[in-house]
This record gives structure tokens, sequence and C-alpha cells, in this order.
């Protein structure tokens, strides 16, 4: 299969298939370096939002309010940020909107972001 997920705890780890657009410039299209890679996923926490902070402020031309944050950590697990070899390469942004009765919520996507090197 192209994709194994392995999920353990808060950490979720996914193989994926990814070309090296680092070094494609380099390299004619016959030579061009595909392989998997394991891209690990973990939730958004006090110790890690700083790095979100820094993620977004690097892909997005806007700087988002402190209120984002707090959304984003307020979701749980929907909000959540993605690893390759310990690195922070990108994010899936999350808020949840609780219905009236409080009975549900409808998921809402801010934002989803990869470092340019790392998207396919």
């Amino acid at each position: 299969p192209r994709e194994a997920a392995l999920v353990a705890g808060k950490v979720r780890l996914l193989k994926v298939w990814w070309c090296d657009k680092r070094r494609a410039n380099k390299m004619s299209d016959d030579e061009e370096q595909r392989g998997p890679i394991n891209v690990t996923f973990r939730d958004l926490t006090p110790e890690n939002e700083p790095a979100l902070r820094h993620l977004n402020s690097v892909i997005f031309p806007i700087r988002y309010s402190d209120k984002f944050y707090v959304e984003c950590s307020a979701a749980g697990r929907v909000t959540q940020m993605a690893y390759v070899g310990g690195e922070l390469v990108g994010g899936i942004a999350c808020r949840l909107e609780l219905n009236a009765d409080k009975s549900a919520a409808r998921m809402y996507v801010m934002t989803v972001g990869v470092l340019a090197p790392y998207r396919s």
C-alpha cells in the first residue's frame, strides 16, 4: 500500500510517497527522487504552539491573532501538526462550533499549511 498509519497515543505516524522538491531543480525528470517518508502527526500543545505560530508566519501572508490559537487549542485533537524527522513541516488548524444545545459540533478548518519543499 502507498500509505500506512500507526496510532500510538497522541502521535500518529503516516508513511507517504514524496518527491524531493528541494533536489528536483537539480535533476532531470528521469532522475526525480521519489520515495516514502515518515510523517508524524502530533496534537497541538502549549509546548508546541510557538512552533505553529512560527510555521504560520512563514507560510501565510497574515498574522493570526491570539484568539485563533485559543480556538485551535480548544478544538483538541482536530488541530494537528505534521513533522518529518523531528522538523515541523505542516499544520492543520481547526476550531469546533457547538450547536445551540451543545449536543453536537461542527468542525471548521481554518488553515492547512505545508512548507514549500514538502508540497507535492
